[in-house]
């Protein structure tokens, strides 16, 4: 069974030969010690993004993590 291979969108780079699977256990370590972690998976890209759609997807998801944790203090 091939195993398919995408980027997930964290802080640190995943080499482009990463399996999908150690990615998400990645995703899935760091999310169950921070909630504040959002890992974002696309399955039709391997290193980087390629896809526009993926591209304009992954940056509004950005923004939006980012509107929502640096909100400055009332």
């Amino acid at each position: 069974m091939e195993q398919r291979r995408c980027r997930a969108g964290v802080v640190a780079p995943v080499p482009p030969d990463t399996p999908l699977e150690h990615g998400r256990r990645f995703g899935n370590g760091v999310t169950a010690n921070n909630s504040n972690v959002t890992a974002i998976y696309y399955d039709n890209e391997s290193h980087g993004w390629r896809n526009g759609k993926n591209r304009v997807d992954f940056w509004r998801q950005v923004e939006a993590f980012l509107d929502q944790h640096l909100k400055p203090a009332p």
